[in-house]
Parts: structure tokens; C-alpha cells; sequence
């Protein structure tokens, strides 16, 4: 399959807006981008540690909004706001990448759980530590996912991108994107974490626009979190 038309055409219009940004001297160059990616690692691996303390929505969820903001509120976040422009297209393959993830997620784990019983108490203890969803983290949930849009698929495969071909970056960015939330300390998150950074980074490799991605990890974190959490399933 071939990605979005307008995804193409943005990809095209982008790399032009890079090269002119680079003679103006205006955009990170890959030196530059690599530092901040891993600066973005140190800050955000800082967070996910508070949050055995402070609990997973301060300790992670703070550290991507203010990470996310910090990048998008500055000029070395041109190249990741243009990757948030929206189109038809693209917000439609958001839309269609979030109901396949739903669907294999509602068909996929309860053979988990009668494969490896232990995931079922995994995820128990997950939410346990997640809380119940109150008026206060849906109104936030929104900030948290676009700031962790920014950093991972955004900052951090933004900057593998510039180094290494597209498998390599996809599967880099997803298993940092793991790592990233073991510090966290609980045993299922940082596997979530991997096998949904596969299939966000992919999107967003195939697209050149954070756009679908944000709408899946969004659609579908509401959906495992609100309307019908995992935990009740048998």
C-alpha cells in the first residue's frame, strides 16, 4: 500500500521547507536533533521513575506535556509542527489505524490471557496503579498523547530517521519507546509500550505525518482506559 496522498505531498513540501530552513539556518541540524533526542530520553526516563512514587499520570503524563510543549513552543520544533498539519486523508487513516488497533486489541487478549494467565494480573495490577478515569485525566489525556506523539515518534524517530533507514529507525524508536517506561516498575506497561510504539512509529514512517498516529493513540487509550478497559474482560 502506498501512503496518503496528502502525506506524500506534505512529505515533499516539508523536505523542501527543510532544505530552506537549513540554508536560513533555522532548523536542527542531525548533530543538534541527535542531542535533543536524548536529552528528551534523560528527562522523560527521569519522569517515568517519579512515578513509583508519584504515581504513572504525574511521573510520565507530566514529563510529556511539559517535554511536548517545550518542543512545539520553540523553533526546534518546526520540522515536528509541520508533521502535525492536518488533511482528509491523513486524519481518515487515523481514524481506520485506531479501529484496526481496537479490534486486535478486543480479539488478541483474551488468547493472552488463556496462553499466559499471569498478563490477566498484570493488567489488574496496571490499572490499579492507572486509578479510575476521572473528568480531570480525560481532560488530559489529550495533552499527555500529543506530547508523547512529539517526543517519541516526533523528536526521538525524527532524529533516527536522519541516520538510519526506515526498519531500523521504526523498530529503535519503538524499543526506546519501551525502555522509556520501565523505570515506571510495572512489568506489562513497558511491553504495551513496545508493541504499540511498532505500530505508531510504522504509521508514522508511512505517513511522514504524526497526524494518524496521535488519533490512534488516542482513540485507542481512550478506549482501553474509559469505555471498555481490559480489565473487565474475562
Amino acid at each position: 500500500m502506498s501512503p496518503p496522498a496528502s502525506a506524500r505531498s506534505e512529505g515533499a513540501e516539508g523536505a523542501e521547507d527543510e532544505g530552506e530552513e537549513g540554508e536560513e539556518g533555522e532548523d536542527l541540524g542531525p548533530v543538534r536533533d541527535s542531542r535533543l533526542a536524548v536529552l528528551m530520553l534523560l528527562v522523560w526516563i527521569g519522569g517515568a521513575s517519579m512515578a513509583r512514587g508519584v504515581g504513572v499520570w504525574v511521573g510520565i503524563g507530566s514529563a510529556a506535556i511539559v517535554l511536548g510543549g517545550g518542543v512545539l513552543l520553540t523553533a526546534s520544533g518546526k520540522r515536528v509542527r509541520r508533521q502535525l498539519r492536518p488533511s482528509f486523508s491523513l486524519v481518515a487513516t487515523g481514524l481506520v489505524a485506531a479501529l484496526v488497533m481496537i479490534a486486535a486489541t478486543e480479539l488478541l487478549y483474551p488468547l493472552a490471557v488463556r496462553l499466559v494467565p499471569a498478563i490477566g494480573s498484570h493488567t489488574r495490577a496496571l490499572y490499579g496503579e492507572l486509578g479510575k478515569m476521572t473528568l480531570l485525566k480525560l481532560t488530559v489525556i489529550g495533552l499527555v498523547i500529543l506530547g508523547e506523539e512529539t517526543v517519541w515518534r516526533g523528536v526521538v524517530q525524527g532524529a533516527l530517521r536522519r541516520r538510519f533507514g526506515v526498519i531500523v529507525t521504526v523498530l529503535t524508536a519503538a524499543i526506546a519507546y519501551g525502555v522509556g517506561h520501565i523505570p515506571a516498575g510495572s512489568v506489562l506497561l513497558p511491553l504495551v509500550a513496545l508493541a504499540c510504539g511498532l505500530y505508531w512509529s510504522a504509521l508514522t514512517a508511512w505517513t511522514g505525518s504524526l497526524v494518524p498516529a496521535l488519533i490512534a493513540h488516542l482513540l485507542w487509550d481512550l478506549t482501553v482506559l474509559a469505555w471498555a478497559p481490559l480489565a473487565r474482560m474475562p
